[in-house]
């Protein structure tokens, strides 16, 4: 590794300098292998991790200098893949993609690449913003596969804010576009954005047929990185359908192809989403260890370990361990707050919130939150899945006083009013059943007359809901 290049800017003109120009070849030169799981180099380039720091600021000194040279830009765009795959973190060159002029040829890419990069950190709005301006670019050069390629990042960052319906019609138009010219490995890109988009629209049938159209798109040799993503949101489908065998095959089919290429981001979401599957089956040792499992895969990203945790204490307030929930919620809250993903901090505010009134009702909403389809559920609350950037299902919960002073305490749940009125019911339909087994334990006319009224409704619930009150053995009325 090269001594800090920052030591050594003296020169008034850095491009004078003989070791700044032959750091400058240096870099460049490596930065100009592509980076793509299933290409060969991509382990390589994992050099990127040590070296970040000089990098960077060799190309904040040189795009100083002069804006227009499109070797430096494209050593940006390098550059930002690098860390994208390799050391997830933000860039200090954002003022300066942004600064440059509209027809620069390289500011379309430049912003995307940029704009992926806040996606890591669950910056999801300004990720948005920036793929907002690269696909105006995009189209006003006229470059259709930058304008398709614009297209499915932004119908993904639009299903992070829950928008389905806008991010549904990105994802169809940039699948058009891509059909229009024949490339089978980015329409199959564009199908496994589409199947998740359609997942978290409650369209989990389409969801299947498109994802499963996507795989066999492409033969499974080839395009590893690919089919282990098709596999994996056909997991997350068929768990949110409680087809739990054929969750765990897509599952397992997907870890097999990670594990073979230590993808680690991959890794995480996948053991992230095998651990939802045991806790409605009261299996919690087992949901534990595969969270564990993912937190040894997230490395130093705080915004995976925060996943992590909160995911931990939801599970542990379903076994009303509430203090352990309360400690672990915390720690996820600072965790978002240190990445900048302010999102997930409001999610943890619910969760706080939910954890400290306890009750039967929560519970139940939390069960539904984690077993049904997301669109249910309205903006303030956290949602999502898919490998690396793609989210799994995750809770609802509500603010706290107890959280630190620089987290806002406005809740935040929305509930549809329909949802709500249903859930409540429900809700009331189990104590309407102790009601019952009490009047057949000590008959009295007024509690047989409320158990009759109301058998409708407990039958529908029991044949609807019922499988829900296993999973909540310490829960009492």
């Amino acid at each position: 590794m090269l001594a800090p290049l920052r030591d050594h800017f003296c020169p008034k003109d850095p491009r004078s300098s003989p070791l700044l120009s032959t750091a400058k070849g240096h870099y460049f030169n490596r930065l100009s292998v592509e980076v793509t799981p299933d290409v060969p180099g991509f382990e390589e380039a994992q050099w990127i991790v040590s070296e970040d720091v000089n990098v960077e600021h060799l190309l904040d000194v040189f795009t100083s200098i002069d804006a227009e040279p499109d070797d430096v830009w494209n050593a940006c765009i390098h550059f930002m893949d690098h860390l994208y795959w390799h050391k997830k973190r933000l860039v200090v060159l954002g003022p300066k993609i942004e600064g440059l002029r509209d027809d620069h040829p390289s500011k379309p890419q430049c912003l995307s690449k940029l704009a992926r990069l806040f996606d890591f950190v669950g910056n999801f709005m300004e990720e948005k913003r920036l793929l907002a301006l690269a696909l105006k670019f995009r189209r006003e050069q006229g470059d259709d596969r930058g304008v398709a390629g614009t297209l499915r990042l932004l119908s993904d960052a639009n299903r992070q804010l829950y928008l389905f319906e806008e991010g549904i019609q990105q994802a169809e138009e940039a699948l058009e576009i891509y059909e229009r010219l024949s490339d089978p490995v980015a329409q199959t890109e564009c199908l496994n954005t589409l199947a998740y988009l359609l997942y978290g629209d409650g369209q989990l049938d389409a969801a299947e047929k498109v994802a499963s159209r996507a795989i066999d798109l492409l033969p499974e040799e080839d395009n590893q990185f690919l089919v282990c993503q098709c596999h994996y949101v056909l997991g997350d489908i068929h768990r949110s359908k409680g087809k739990k065998e054929k969750a765990v095959h897509h599952y397992e089919t997907a870890l097999g192809i990670a594990s073979s290429s230590n993808w680690h981001a991959e890794l995480f979401w996948i053991n992230y989403s095998l651990a939802q599957l045991f806790p409605d089956e009261g299996r919690f040792d087992d949901a534990y260890l595969y969270i564990e499992r993912a937190k040894s895969y997230a490395a130093n990203n705080a915004y995976y370990l925060g996943r992590a945790m909160e995911l931990q204490a939801g599970f542990l307030y379903r076994q009303r361990r509430l203090e352990e929930a309360r400690s672990e919620v915390l720690r996820a809250a600072n965790l978002y707050e240190k990445a900048g993903a302010a999102k997930d901090v409001e999610d943890c505010r619910e969760l706080l919130q939910w954890i400290e009134e306890g009750g039967f009702l929560p519970m139940v909403l939390l069960f539904i939150r984690i077993n049904f389809p997301f669109k249910l559920w309205g903006p303030g609350n956290g949602v999502g899945g898919s490998v690396g950037s793609f989210k799994s299902s995750r809770c609802p919960f509500t603010a706290s006083t107890a959280m630190p002073s620089t987290v806002s305490t406005t809740p935040s749940l929305f509930i549809p009013p329909p949802l709500l009125a249903h859930t409540i019911l429900y809700s009331l339909s189990y104590y309407l059943s102790l009601i019952y087994i009490l009047s057949c334990l000590f008959p009295r006319p007024r509690t047989m007359l409320v158990f009759h009224l109301c058998i409708p409704y407990i039958a529908h619930s029991v044949q609807h809901f019922g499988s829900a009150m296993p999973y909540f053995p310490s829960c009492s009325p």
